[in-house]
């Protein structure tokens, strides 16, 4: 990802990716990151999980697991988004 890819996010991670889902619109998806520290992780997870306090029309699906975050655009249905947790936590595995 580009700086312009990560917007106003902290720019915490040492690989990341910008994926779409084009059934959700055409320029919609989400990120992954991959993390070097805690510190990192916890940045990335705080930083999306807080725009959904501020407005609900900025709420995204946060997933976690160990270096890895997964950020995605929050009118993807739950169902569906529990899926990409689901992958996530499969991995390596």
């Amino acid at each position: 990802m580009t700086k312009d890819d990560y917007g106003l996010a902290p720019m915490r991670a040492v690989e990341a990716v910008r994926f779409l889902i084009p059934s959700l619109c055409e320029d919609c998806g989400g990120r992954l990151f991959s993390c070097e520290t805690q510190e990192d992780v916890d940045a990335m997870r705080e930083y999306y999980e807080s725009l959904s306090e501020v407005s609900a029309m900025f709420f995204s699906w946060v997933f976690v697991r160990d270096n890895i975050v997964v950020q995605i655009n929050g009118d993807l249905p739950e169902e569906q988004a529990r899926q990409y947790e689901a992958a996530l936590n499969t991995i390596g595995q």
